[in-house]
């Protein structure tokens, strides 16, 4: 049986051809689906519609061209989200949270600059980090440590300081790696469209200038690929820490690196394989 997944998207089902297709698109694969919706007056809060199961949260607020309406009904949204997750823990094995346009909707509304930017960002960029450290908490809890401990009575703030989160010390950092990348392309990009501070000398709006002053068709190289290759060289560099502190932290990766590093010491010269006597300590 295929597990059940959480579809959430701040928008209306079904009326949104975009979410629509890929909840379908999962039923059709054998998935059970259930899609988190927002709810117009006069909607049935709960429906079955071409076997996904719908469940419609009511707007807070009923004018929508308000940008102080739009932002208390979003958030009431996510609100009633985190209730309804903590009501059913483990009632979902994967849950898809829809998010991009509501990120540019919600940036374009608010008064350009950085405050803005970080408030979009923190407000619409949690979701795919706390999925799946959610969903590794899940996997680790259910291992055979983890069940040890509980059976020999620790406690559970000692079972998750102990036991789990050293597990999780290579994905959190991989975490919050990401998410550091993705805040910088984010902020560069929003600003890349003019809805940042263009006051401010920040790569976005070097980028932003470029574009708007044609320097790709003046060819004038010296506007925008210093910056480019700045952004680049960020993200590649961030990404080698990543890799390297997914080597420490990772346990399996840290056992192959000392086997290497073992074989090395002992290498030959002849090209014959090296024994090793003993295990890895």
């Amino acid at each position: 049986m295929k597990p059940k997944i959480l579809m959430a998207a701040y928008t209306n089902y079904p009326r949104d051809p975009r979410v629509k297709r890929e909840a379908e698109a999962l039923v059709a694969e054998g998935y059970k689906v259930v899609f988190l919706a927002s709810r117009d007056p006069f909607e049935s809060r709960r429906e079955t519609i071409a076997g996904v199961e719908v469940i419609k949260v009511m707007r807070l607020l009923k004018n929508r061209t308000s940008m102080l309406a739009y932002m208390l009904n979003y958030g009431y949204y996510f609100l009633a989200l985190a209730l309804h997750l903590s009501i059913h823990p483990l009632r979902y094995r994967l849950i898809h949270i829809n998010n991009m346009p509501d990120f540019l909707v919600l940036a374009a509304w608010l008064p350009p600059g950085p405050v803005t930017i970080l408030s979009v960002l923190v407000l619409t960029g949690w979701a795919w980090n706390a999925r799946v450290l959610r969903a590794q908490t899940l996997s680790l809890a259910q291992r055979d440590f983890v069940l040890a401990a509980k059976v020999s009575g620790e406690s559970s703030l000692r079972i998750v300081c102990a036991e789990i989160l050293p597990n999780m010390l290579s994905l959190m950092t991989s975490s919050f790696i990401g998410a550091t990348i993705y805040a910088i392309g984010a902020q560069v990009g929003l600003e890349f469209l003019g809805l940042g501070d263009i006051s401010k000398v920040t790569w976005g709006t070097n980028l932003y200038w470029a574009s708007n002053d044609s320097a790709l068709l003046l060819g004038s190289w010296w506007t925008f690929v210093p910056t480019g290759f700045c952004i680049a060289l960020l993200g590649f560099g961030l990404t080698l820490i990543n890799f390297g502190v997914d080597e420490i932290a990772n346990p399996r990766l840290a056992t192959e690196s000392r086997w290497v590093r073992r074989l090395k010491k002992k290498a030959t010269s002849d090209g014959s394989t090296p024994v090793l006597e003993g295990g890895v300590q």
